[in-house]
């Protein structure tokens, strides 16, 4: 059990170092964002901004309930971060739910 506990501890450290490295090593240009983990980034349509809800994971291309537009899901997701990094720009950078 000592070593499990070693080893999960060892990890924990090596990467709480990457992520601290990460901020303070990266090259200023390219200026990384933060959106909130529930940001419904697949979820909301790119193209009218509607949120499809109820849409389980296994769905692969949706509909935007308004436009009628179809989106493959990964897709419309990096748009809709795409989007959220440029609108950030001028204001804050975290965007929540």
């Amino acid at each position: 059990m000592q070593l499990a506990e070693a080893i999960r501890a060892s990890r924990i450290g090596a990467w709480a170092n990457f992520a601290a490295s990460w901020h303070t090593k990266r090259p200023r240009a390219t200026d990384g964002h933060r959106v909130n983990r529930w940001y419904p980034s697949s979820k909301a349509c790119a193209a009218c901004g509607d949120k499809m809800l109820n849409m389980p994971l296994s769905v692969r291309e949706c509909t935007g309930p308004a436009c009628h537009t179809c989106h493959d899901r990964d897709v419309n997701a990096a748009t809709n971060l795409r989007k959220v990094a440029e609108s950030s720009r001028d204001g804050c950078p975290f965007v929540s739910a």
